[in-house]
């Protein structure tokens, strides 16, 4: 029988969850977030166990951050909101690895809160085309922080 050696296990891992997954990658993202972190080297926090849904933005809608986005690239922007109690772990401008959300897995940056009334979830902005979207059980690992370069 023979053994195979967990180097080779984690490279048929990597290359199967990369084929297996669209990898959006937006403009915004560093050379260190360029591929998903299998091993989540990077990870400076996480949050496990957060609850996920979708949001759309009016015409002309200013996000908590004070950016206009432009609706009809809602999606490729690849922003998401937290509740109130984790905007301090993940600040605005953070950058986050999501999993358990299926195709919305992958990389996303804080930009916009929600309401006192929510907590552990987030929202993720998308397209008006997207109608329905819930998640339980998802797991947030924030790989980049804006002070991470000061």
């Amino acid at each position: 029988m023979k053994i195979i050696s967990p180097k080779y296990i984690t490279l048929l891992l990597t290359s199967l969850i990369q084929s297996q997954q669209e990898l959006f990658i937006p403009d915004w993202c560093s050379e260190m977030c360029k591929y998903p972190p299998i091993e989540v080297r990077y990870c400076f926090k996480e949050a496990y166990g957060l609850s996920a849904t979708i949001y759309h933005v009016n015409k002309g809608e200013v996000l908590e951050s004070g950016e206009v986005i432009d609706k009809k690239y809602s999606y490729e922007y690849r922003y998401l909101s937290v509740s109130q109690d984790l905007l301090e772990e993940f600040p605005f401008g953070a950058i986050v690895y999501i999993v358990g959300a299926g195709k919305f897995d992958g990389y996303w940056k804080v930009n916009d809160t929600m309401r006192n009334n929510n907590v552990r979830r987030i929202h993720f902005l998308v397209n008006d085309d997207v109608k329905v979207g819930l998640w339980d059980d998802i797991t947030m690992y924030c790989v980049e922080t804006p002070d991470l370069y000061n």
